[in-house]
């Protein structure tokens, strides 16, 4: 049997949650339908708007109205994602509780909007008649949502479907679904860390020092500071110029510091 979702590491949730605001602020697709929603609705000027507004007022007033109920859809079904973990298994049906729970929300953001621009003044009445009516685009903005996210929602497939054990490594849940393969390389590159697997590369900001603990008993070798190497990943061990330089597969030379050098050439003797 096949579950759906990725497993997020306790502590993480956060940067999980910024990784994929970050999806979101990067997807053309999703700033293409978002454009085009509010053209459209400037266009046909629903809600007595054509009537009411001129057209670069009516672009303003549904520019706004969209802007701030689309960030709270998207808010909402992130969270969902993210903080739902553990509590409902299924990562779609997360996107879609943590949708319909900023359904107030959106519906806030409808009242006040109306109210800024004098068209109504705000009362709980209004507000839950606004929160009702909002209840079908928050739908469809998790069904947009599972669409940008469609890559971190995937089914994983269960052990038992799997021949092999490829994914190990619990540093593996940091990155993007489309990169998680068997870990061949890591370099410190500030306070992130450079993850090269056999399925892509991504900057993940953890510590180096983190990321060699998360790794879970991967068969490598820490060879400098600032690296460390798979052993499947090694070409050979070299010398240059009095210092001791690995060779990897991909054609990328990383450097071995005198502290690593006798471990790694027992290693790879």
């Amino acid at each position: 049997m096949r579950g759906w979702g990725i497993k997020f590491v306790s502590g993480d949730k956060l940067q999980l949650a910024l990784r994929e605001l970050h999806e979101f602020a990067t997807s053309i697709p999703f700033w293409l339908t978002f454009a085009a929603i509010v053209l459209l609705f400037t266009i046909t000027g629903p809600y007595g708007t054509n009537e009411t507004m001129p057209v670069i007022p009516r672009f303003a007033f549904w520019l706004s109205i969209h802007a701030g109920t689309w960030l709270m859809g998207v808010t909402g079904c992130i969270a969902g994602l993210v903080w739902l973990e553990g509590i409902i298994a299924n990562s779609i049906a997360r996107v879609f509780v943590g949708a319909l729970a900023a359904t107030p929300f959106v519906g806030l953001v409808v009242v006040l909007v109306n109210w800024g621009w004098g068209n109504s003044e705000p009362s709980w009445a209004k507000f839950g008649e606004e929160t009702l009516s909002a209840l079908p685009l928050t739908i469809v903005l998790a069904g947009i949502c599972f669409l940008v996210m469609r890559k971190t929602l995937e089914p994983v497939p269960a052990a038992a479907d799997m021949p092999a054990p490829i994914i190990r490594s619990s540093l593996l849940n940091r990155l993007k679904t489309e990169n998680r393969g068997n870990i061949l390389t890591l370099t410190a590159e500030d306070h992130y860390t450079a993850v090269t697997t056999s399925r892509g590369h991504e900057l993940v900001l953890i510590r180096f020092s983190d990321a060699l603990s998360e790794l879970d008993g991967e068969d490598g070798l820490q060879v400098h500071r600032s690296h460390w190497v798979a052993i499947e990943h090694v070409e050979k061990l070299v010398r240059e110029n009095g210092k001791l330089i690995l060779l990897l597969k991909d054609g990328r030379q990383v450097p071995v510091s005198r502290s690593f050098s006798a471990t790694v050439r027992e290693r790879l003797s």
